[in-house]
């Protein structure tokens, strides 16, 4: 079966040509359906069938909302025997807050300041159902006419952060879009599921082994919401109306930065060797239509389109520069690592200036845990000593052409993962890594209107 399959009539139910295939002469209105999984063989991947009207996004947060209303209240009592242990063990100097309190005496005032500023800092999920609607993913009985195709990100100012697990949300995905984040993170499992009566390789997305689902699939949350969301913001109607064209012919994820490459970091948690291969079989359609960033080697240029998609995790480096390029389909390379941040020149030692193991031709990110890199103990705003530490690891991305990024920052109080923002971001992080969405938009925004 080829991608110009047309609709098959198959066991009573409608089944639709290969992955994330679009029909280019559909009206407008019904250009974009949602689509779930059906079946999936080892040619072709996943056959897709029109599903009823309930969103892609409210299909893969299923279970999401009460998990998340748990662990906050979990957090919450943890924050408050975390004040009785600071108060009874006089830690107190390592909580100030400078912008609350500035006398480092008055610490543990700052510290309960900002505990409860975190209690309060909470803010209702906007309602998606607007911007979803213009890409296609919304019910399908909705009478109410669009006024303009082009705004569905128009009012959306991207910002420097990535959406750090990115599937624990509750509209994964599409929560990151809808404040502005340029990348988001899927932690990926290979896992042997039956399709059609027959047991074969899938990406399923989870933090651990007991949180996977086979309905909760790499394809499912991301490849195919990416897919639909660039065949809309890329189609002949929608390009014609829009004031900023992007300067490569492709038009990005947000309106507001057309050329802006949105980032998918996948983080492989099974054997890296052996999930690569899957990886890139999946991407075969992204592929396709040429929105996969790519490095052609006989240009030695990094060649950038609207989706970037960055391996991290148990990916192997050398697997990674091994990969032939008529391999799955692929014309050039276009998948790019996540470096070490904090050994970044340990392989560049004895080498002339500038010729880099890890670049900007073979990496995206360069990342590392805080608390391993920068610091052991205590939260709040950072010493000189750590302070010149990030300075020196965010200055040896930067000379690499690669982007920095701090994971596992602290989550609260609301006050010490504000300072701790502040920090990273003064001393030139290229990218937040955050958990609250909202509150990092808020961040940004009020550092960009200074």
């Amino acid at each position: 079966m080829d991608n110009d399959t047309q609709p098959t009539e198959q066991n009573g139910c409608f089944v639709q040509s290969p992955l994330y295939h679009v029909e280019e002469n559909r009206s407008r209105e019904s250009l974009m359906p949602d689509y779930e999984p059906l079946e999936k063989d080892q040619n072709h991947g996943f056959f897709l069938k029109s599903r009823s009207p309930r969103s892609i996004a409210e299909d893969a947060s299923h279970g999401v909302a009460n998990f998340a209303v748990e662990e906050r209240r979990r957090e919450h009592i943890v924050l408050v025997i975390a004040v009785l242990v600071v108060w009874l063990a006089d830690l107190s100097p390592l909580l100030y807050l400078d912008v609350l309190v500035t006398d480092r005496s008055q610490s543990i005032f700052g510290a309960c300041f900002g505990i409860v500023l975190h209690l309060f800092d909470h803010h209702a999920d906007p309602d998606l159902d607007e911007i979803l609607w213009h890409w296609g993913f919304s019910s399908s009985h909705r009478t109410v006419l669009r006024s303009n195709i082009c705004n569905a990100t128009l009012n959306i100012d991207t910002m420097p952060m990535h959406s750090h697990n990115d599937y624990w949300r509750k509209h994964p995905l599409f929560d990151a879009i809808k404040y502005g984040a340029v990348s988001v993170e899927a932690d990926v499992y290979v896992r042997n599921i039956t399709v059609n009566k027959r047991l074969q390789e899938d990406l399923l997305v989870g933090h651990k082994p007991k949180d996977l689902r086979t309905d909760k699939t790499l394809t499912s949350m991301y490849l195919n919401p990416l897919y639909q969301i660039l065949t809309y913001q890329n189609s002949p109607e929608t390009l014609q109306c829009r004031e900023g064209k992007s300067t490569d012919g492709f038009q990005g994820v947000y309106d507001t930065a057309p050329d802006k490459s949105f980032v998918l970091l996948i983080d492989v948690k099974t054997n890296g060797t052996s999930t690569l291969p899957i990886v890139l079989r999946q991407l075969q359609a992204l592929r396709d239509k040429d929105w996969l960033t790519y490095y052609d080697s006989s240009a030695s240029q990094v060649i950038s389109r609207p989706l970037t998609v960055v391996m991290s995790g148990n990916t192997v480096f050398e697997d990674l520069l091994a990969l032939p390029e008529a391999a799955y389909g692929m014309k050039f390379r276009d998948v790019f690592f996540d470096a070490p941040l904090d050994k970044l020149e340990d392989p560049d030692h004895g080498k002339p200036q500038g010729q880099f193991f890890y670049n900007s031709t073979n990496s995206q990110y360069a990342s590392v845990a805080f608390g391993r890199s920068v610091r052991k103990s205590g939260i709040g705003r950072l010493s000189s000593f750590q302070s010149a530490k990030v300075e020196t690891q965010v200055n040896a991305a930067k000379a690499r052409g690669l982007i920095s990024r701090y994971y596992d920052t602290p989550g609260w109080p609301a006050g010490v993962r504000n300072a701790v923002w502040q920090s990273l971001v003064d001393d030139g992080e290229g990218i937040l890594s955050v958990d609250h969405l909202t509150a990092a938009n808020k961040f940004l925004s009020a550092r960009n209107h200074r």
